[in-house]
């Protein structure tokens, strides 16, 4: 047939018609919405502790890792997208990144800070800074070098600086949001080592920083009238002690963890407040060295 031939009949093509897609109702924005805020709310309570230094617990994470995987999900299930999982899979990326962030972050920090301890120790004795600096890489050893300098960093701070160190240590106990047992009881039992956290020895070391310089500032020794130190201690003592424990030995030695916290803080607290010039002290009494 020829191009004019009106026998032929005249085809003429029909693209397909898509369906258009159906509106999103006033619901489902509002639901993502809602998930939008869940997510930002997620995030910022794993963030902000993260970043502080306080580190998810064990027994939270499954719970954060679902919620970092499934909201995300949800968000793209109501956006429609074509591949929700990429939503997930961002989610599982900032639920890493976030504690990468911030453990760099308080490296960061407890580099600058260690550094400014081993100044502040430099200052006060450069034949102890040295001694330091060369056991740093051996925690046990340097600790071993620095808690018989903060003893005798005592003994030359003054009253409003030593004070000020002791209050700045008790904070880690009795914190706004509750007692720290775990600490507490080490403290009790005068002994920190298992049971600070890496927060807790940086706010330590800042604390002994502040004590460190106040005692390079002044290098002649306090006097301590060890009497009057050791008669306002047990003063404090006996008011704390009321099981009667420390005057049975048998009972002193039941003395459970808790019993033993409990009775640490209400001594330092009745000890706190005796004036400034007798609680300093008691501390510095305390903070003798040993000979």
């Amino acid at each position: 047939m020829s191009d004019n031939d009106p026998r032929e009949p005249d085809v003429a093509w029909t693209p397909e018609v898509v369906p258009a897609e159906e509106p999103r109702t006033r619901t489902s924005r509002m639901l993502e919405i809602l998930l939008w805020i869940a997510l930002v709310g997620i995030v910022a309570a794993v963030a902000i502790p993260e970043l502080a230094g306080k580190p998810i617990r064990d027994e939270n994470i499954v719970g954060t890792l679902l919620g970092f995987l499934g909201i995300p999900f949800l968000i793209a299930r109501m956006r429609r997208a074509s591949r929700p999982w990429l939503y997930s899979l961002a989610g599982l990326l900032l639920f890493v990144a976030l504690p990468m962030a911030g453990g760099a972050m308080k490296g960061h920090e407890r580099l600058a800070e260690e550094k400014e301890l081993f100044a502040a120790i430099e200052a006060f004795e450069p034949e102890t800074a040295r001694r330091a600096r060369a056991a740093e890489k051996d925690p046990a050893l340097l600790n071993t070098i620095i808690k018989p300098a903060l003893f005798r960093a005592a003994q030359r701070a003054p009253d409003t600086a030593l004070v000020a160190y002791s209050d700045s240590i008790f904070q880690l106990v009795e914190t706004p949001t509750g007692i720290n047992r775990k600490l507490c009881i080490a403290m009790a039992s005068g002994s920190t080592r298992n049971a600070a956290t890496s927060v807790d020895e940086m706010h330590m070391a800042r604390a002994s920083v502040q004590l460190l310089r106040a005692a390079a500032a002044n290098p002649q020794p306090i006097a301590v009238d060890a009497e009057r130190a050791v008669a306002l201690r047990d003063e404090a003592m006996d008011a704390a002690d009321v099981d009667g424990v420390t005057t049975d030995a048998a009972k002193l030695a039941a003395m459970t963890p808790d019993q033993r916290c409990d009775f640490y803080l209400r001594m330092m607290k009745l000890m706190r407040r005796l004036p400034e010039k007798d609680f300093a002290l008691i501390m510095r009494f305390g903070m003798t060295p040993p000979r």
